[in-house]
């Protein structure tokens, strides 16, 4: 047993990361490809990414925080007017 742990020695990555060259997929003895050729490759493969339709009532960020900021504000004036107009007419006050 013990001859066999001593055997299989656990494999040492290197320390410095070693570069290889670049295999290509491509066929480099083939001619290459004509522009209708490309695009037609390209268009395929754009078909098959999957995508999900973009959400119809999708409403920016910003127009959010401008109907928040202006809620906001209509609430703070309207609590300075009630206030004011509460405090003059008090029926506490002589």
């Amino acid at each position: 047993m013990q001859e066999l742990e001593e055997t299989q020695e656990q494999p040492v990555s290197p320390a410095l990361p070693i570069s290889e060259p670049l295999k290509t997929l491509a066929n480099t003895e083939s001619e290459p490809l004509s522009p209708e050729e490309a695009d037609e490759i390209f268009l395929n493969a754009i078909a098959e990414i999957p995508t999900q339709p973009l959400d119809r009532h999708y409403t920016p960020q910003w127009v959010i925080d401008r109907k928040i900021e202006r809620e906001c504000l209509f609430a703070l004036l309207l609590f300075i007017v009630s206030a004011q107009t509460g405090s003059k007419w008090s029926p506490l006050k002589r």
